[in-house]
């Protein structure tokens, strides 16, 4: 995390917001979480499990959005409905 999500100080390597006070450990510890379940999404895809990454991925984009999450979502969701034999590349979601 570069900037404080609270006030957009910069912020690289601190622990505490210098200028408003924020505790950043806080917002780190969500983006790793965000990143551990869009890992675990894109490998639930992977398995054709549609239902699981949708959730994984909804998950990640509740912590924290990114646009890769997002399609992810959108793709997982879009795919659930399909037989377990649908052809998806994660390079054409731009996840890879």
């Amino acid at each position: 995390m570069e900037k404080c999500p609270v006030c957009r100080a910069a912020s690289a390597g601190r622990k505490i917001c210098h200028r408003c006070g924020t505790d950043l450990l806080l917002f780190k510890e969500m983006e790793q979480q965000s990143l551990e379940f869009f890992s675990r999404a894109v490998q639930a895809l992977k398995e054709y499990d549609y239902d699981k990454a949708r959730s994984l991925a909804r998950r990640s984009c509740s912590l924290k959005y990114s646009r890769r999450a997002a399609r992810l979502l959108f793709h997982a969701g879009s795919l659930r409905g399909k037989d377990r034999g649908a052809i998806f590349s994660g390079q054409e979601a731009g996840l890879k």
